[in-house]
């Protein structure tokens, strides 16, 4: 059925918009005065959702987007070897391993430069921007990991960061951090993280014996 959406609707459309969905949603829209029949005098009265004051997106998938990138905590990995300041490029990479497409120009990275090798920096956490179709604009968390293709000089490896809080690099970002989604705590007992520990290592050395091997 087709139905004109009064409010936005997450993944469905913009206030004005007339939609096609199935009809029990459209109903279930209508009945929570989020939709109405789109009536020519309906139409003509949410012609203008701006007029209204009703809250509106770039595109229907824009509010979803934001509450996935301001849960999620970015690793940005950089080498521990060579030389480095932290460049957009560096950011959208480190996007691209977490399976989400943002362009350089889309990035904003903060105020104060961030330069290594530097052990100091590593898991700090600081604040990345992204802004989306060029109108809203989404906080991600972000922590720099350290890495060299020298499998012996490697940091150790920490069981579940993104369960864990981290210090921040820059003072000044403890507002936004309190703006910012609570992480999830980890649900896994102590005995069983120690096993799980247990069996990574395990694997890990197995890893490293076949490469020596090799």
């Amino acid at each position: 059925m087709n139905v004109l959406l009064t409010e936005y609707v997450e993944n469905v459309g913009q206030p004005g918009e007339c939609v096609e969905i199935w009809a029990k949603t459209g109903r279930e829209l209508i009945l929570k005065h989020k939709a109405v029949y789109p009536t020519p005098e309906n139409k003509e009265k949410y012609r203008d959702a701006t007029a209204l004051n009703i809250m509106n997106y770039s595109s229907r998938y824009v509010k979803n987007t934001m509450d996935i990138l301001s849960k999620l905590i970015l690793f940005i990995t950089m080498n521990k070897d060579v030389p480095w300041t932290l460049e957009p490029w560096h950011v959208r990479v480190a996007f691209r391993k977490a399976h989400i497409i943002v362009p350089d120009h889309a990035i904003t990275l903060p105020k104060n430069p961030i330069k290594g090798p530097d052990l100091t920096l590593n898991g700090k956490e600081f604040y990345v921007t992204v802004t989306i179709n060029k109108t809203e604009q989404v906080i991600v968390r972000s922590r720099i990991v350290h890495w060299t293709s020298k499998v012996e000089e490697r940091l150790p490896w920490v069981p579940f960061p993104f369960k864990k809080p981290a210090p921040l690099l820059f003072e000044e970002d403890k507002v936004i951090e309190a703006q910012l989604p609570a992480i999830e705590p980890l649900k896994m007992n102590e005995d069983e993280l120690e096993d799980f520990i247990a069996k990574m290592k395990l694997k890990s050395q197995g890893k490293i014996l076949v490469k020596k091997i090799l």
